[in-house]
């Protein structure tokens, strides 16, 4: 009977893979084809091109060195531009098309080690990986990432590359020779991460998560403390070093205020950023879950309808300083054509993400022990909730930009996967509407300039 029961556990799990992934697939072959098409059409600079090109043909001219890093203008770290100057280098044409190109290749690799690493990775946790394939290729800024001279590509690779190897360290019975490996390559490739898209520091904040897992599995030995403390090692060393060349982790031109002329950051405090991450998160994730939120036991709770009540009328009231630049803040603009609509539309908005949100979370913890067995979505959650605190370190006026939720996207759609397996029909069709918006703001430059 224990035996049917596991053998049908992984039929199942065999089959969500299974649609998990040729639905991912689907969608990295037509964002492929797009921004091919794209990078064909329309070969101006578009959206953020011009800023992130000045940096890639500097590491391209000069490489990695003291000087090139001191004349870094962009806030993100070094670590994307190297990569796009590579392939600058490396194909020698128009700068801007082979940069484009070398964002491109570094998202099909991330699909190729996903595809690859998952077939190796333990049952319970591949179908999660191709999860966040699929999630991660719907995300509306997804084909932007992969059209333009943007910093998400490389930066989700080394990041997602690294949560693998602490993952497969945080499930492996035994720190063998090549475990500890694994789990050192993946501490550097998260510092490397960290040097790419300095919001990925939500990786590091999960180091302890190593040791405190182990030890709670009751697999803490002396061979797993060392392979921790050597990946914890291997994951700042990069960034030291980054530290070193800078000063600090605002880069040079954010510091001298080269970046932008109106906007500016630093490291500070700040109350009510992470308040708006935590919205953007949520709003954000309302399409991943929805349908299936609400076959939840709460879904029809007169307590979570007066949260979500009240949330959206207090996002009403206090709303302005919340949206951030962005296609909600064009939907709300729209809205503002009747009087207060803009108001009532941010209201409905609120109160459904935060009516989703607590319907998610009431089912994540009726399947804690579910997924605190799963490695890699205990780490997805944390990393999520360690994105949003850790905005309350950035100072200035810059505004937080909804494209930066990209960055955490793969781990947004473990988080959501793992508590709600089921992929119906009714939950692609918002991830198909995320994929359609998505397509539209990158064609949208067709005519924009």
């Amino acid at each position: 009977m224990l035996g049917g029961a596991t053998n049908l556990i992984g039929t199942e799990q065999l089959a969500l893979r299974k649609r998990y992934l040729t639905f991912a697939l689907l969608l990295l072959a037509l964002n492929t084809a797009s921004s091919l098409f794209f990078m064909a059409r329309i070969t101006r600079p578009v959206f953020d091109d011009q800023y992130n090109i000045v940096d890639v043909k500097r590491y391209a001219a000069d490489g990695i060195t003291r000087d090139s890093l001191s004349k870094h203008v962009n806030p993100p770290g070094p670590a994307s531009f190297a990569w796009m100057a590579g392939a600058v280098r490396a194909i020698g044409g128009d700068s801007v098309r082979d940069a484009r190109l070398g964002a491109l290749v570094s998202w099909l690799i991330l699909a190729g080690c996903i595809v690859f690493f998952g077939r190796l990775a333990r049952l319970d946790s591949t179908e999660l990986w191709y999860a966040a394939l699929l999630v991660t290729m719907a995300f509306p800024h997804t084909q932007m990432a992969m059209a333009t001279v943007l910093t998400e590509g490389p930066a989700a690779l080394f990041a997602l590359l690294g949560v693998m190897a602490w993952a497969a360290f945080m499930a492996a019975e035994q720190v063998t020779p090549a475990i500890f490996a694994l789990c050192v390559a993946g501490g550097s490739s998260i510092g490397i991460a960290v040097t790419a898209r300095q919001y990925y520091l939500a990786l590091l904040a999960c180091w302890p998560l190593l040791i405190l897992y182990r030890w709670w599995r009751g697999r803490l030995t002396g061979a797993a403390v060392a392979a921790a403390f050597a990946s914890g090692a291997a994951a700042v060393i990069p960034i030291l070093c980054l530290i070193v060349a800078w000063h600090g982790l605002q880069s040079p031109g954010m510091v001298s205020g080269a970046s932008y002329v109106k906007w500016n950051s630093k490291v500070g405090f700040n109350v009510i950023r992470p308040l708006i991450a935590a919205f953007y998160v949520g709003l954000y994730f309302f399409p991943l879950t929805i349908t299936e939120a609400l076959r939840d036991r709460l879904a029809r709770d007169k307590k979570v309808w007066a949260l979500a009540l009240f949330g959206g009328i207090a996002m009403a009231l206090i709303g302005a300083g919340f949206v951030q630049p962005g296609p909600l803040h064009t939907l709300l603009k729209a809205g503002d054509r009747i009087p207060h609509g803009a108001n009532l539309l941010l209201a409905l908005i609120a109160a459904v993400t935060i009516y989703n949100f607590a319907l998610f979370a009431d089912s994540a913890w009726e399947r804690r022990n579910e997924l605190v067995a799963k490695p890699v979505a205990l780490i997805s959650i944390l990393v999520v909730g360690f994105f949003v605190l850790e905005q309350v370190g950035v100072g200035g006026n810059i505004p937080f930009y909804d494209l930066y939720v990209l960055q955490i996207a793969p781990f947004l759609g473990i988080a959501a996967f793992a508590v709600y397996p089921r992929l119906s029909r009714s939950r692609l069709v918002p991830l198909a509407m995320l994929w359609v918006i998505g397509e539209i703001t990158l064609w949208r430059y067709l005519w924009r300039t």
